[in-house]
């Protein structure tokens, strides 16, 4: 009987290759979940900025301004569509608070503002607080009950836009006055 002289990889060494590779898959997942988280918030981020320079936009427009929505600066065409980065069917909700810092009559400068950005998305809540004096804004958590607030005030803001929308389109009137009810 003739011996076959087959070379191939011993048993030890094919478990040792498969350890490897599962190892450097498991650092692989962990590191591209950290990678989509921030980038997530990196996102929430940009928002936030392309909201404070909105609200700049929209106190030019709008002067004495000092508190807008981000729903109300997306339906005013001040600021492209919020979309959620952890869900993009949704939309993040916010508001914009511009506070007038007071300058001396002397300076003939432009307004200056501070400005705090209240955004809250599905998977992040964040208050950003804009200060005139610094380049990069601080930013913080915000809890559950503001954003639920927000959230109201963002939804009630929406209504009223599509019954101001349907009511422009088809041409409504105001509802009459009923007459009082006498005793």
């Amino acid at each position: 009987m003739k011996k076959l002289n087959i070379k191939g990889y011993s048993l030890v060494e094919l478990l040792a290759t498969i350890t490897i590779l599962g190892i450097l898959s498991g650092v692989a997942i962990v590191a591209y979940s950290r990678y989509k988280e921030t980038a997530k918030i990196k996102v929430c981020d940009t928002l936030a900025d392309a909201a404070m320079a909105a609200m700049e936009d929209y106190i030019m427009d709008n002067p004495g301004a000092e508190q807008a929505t981000i729903n109300a600066l997306y339906y005013d065409q001040y600021l492209e569509r919020p979309a959620d980065a952890s869900n993009y069917s949704q939309e993040c909700v916010g508001t914009v608070q511009a506070k007038l810092i007071p300058s001396a009559p002397a300076d003939k400068k432009l307004d200056v503002y501070d400005y705090t950005v209240n955004l809250c998305c599905s998977a992040h809540q964040f208050q950003y607080l804009f200060n005139h004096d610094s380049v990069k804004p601080s930013k913080v958590d915000l809890d559950d009950d503001t954003c639920q607030n927000i959230q109201e005030m963002t939804e009630t803001e929406k209504a009223n836009q599509k019954a101001a929308e349907e009511a422009a389109a088809g041409g409504e009137t105001e509802p009459e006055e009923s007459e009082p009810i006498e005793p």
